[in-house]
């Protein structure tokens, strides 16, 4: 497999995984990043993300955001503001993941933040399917989809390094 096939690969998991919960996908990438090798290795924005502290904000706020999922309030993720934020945070991961500059960190950047919103859509599409069909609470969903969140993250971690 060729670098470029890796890095785009790579964005659509982590585009997938904003698409799922929006703050996921940094918060894998920080953390991996941050137990990788020391911040000083990257420029830019990815030695912001992988500073230890930007890690420990991003899982805090990424664990926040599953609880606050689960609330009845909280907006679907196919509004246009929350759709807008998994689009550009997969956009951006995607992006960092690609490293570099040039074509395949655009590409990378269009697809995870592509993937990112077809995954919200599916994703919201087959909540509310199961939550009409089965007996099952919407919080029982969430957190069914929670799992699936950590699944897909476990997977990514190893790329991510």
């Amino acid at each position: 497999m060729t670098g470029t096939t890796r890095s785009l690969l790579t964005a659509a998991g982590i585009g997938a995984l904003a698409g799922m919960r929006s703050l996921a996908a940094p918060a894998l990438l920080s953390r991996a990043w941050s137990e990788a090798r020391p911040p000083a290795a990257r420029r830019g924005a990815a030695r912001v993300v992988a500073a230890p502290a930007t890690s420990r904000v991003l899982r805090l706020l990424s664990v926040a955001e599953m609880v606050v999922d689960k609330a009845p309030w909280t907006p679907a993720r196919i509004e246009p503001v929350p759709l807008a934020g998994r689009a550009l945070l997969g956009a951006l991961c995607g992006a960092l993941v690609a490293g570099g500059s040039g074509r395949v960190v655009a590409a990378a950047a269009m697809v995870g933040g592509t993937t990112a919103i077809a995954v919200a859509g599916a994703l919201y599409t087959l909540r509310r399917l199961a939550r009409r069909r089965s007996p099952f609470p919407d919080a029982a969903l969430g957190l069914a989809e929670d799992g699936l969140v950590f699944a897909l993250g476990a997977g990514l971690r190893s790329t991510l390094r």
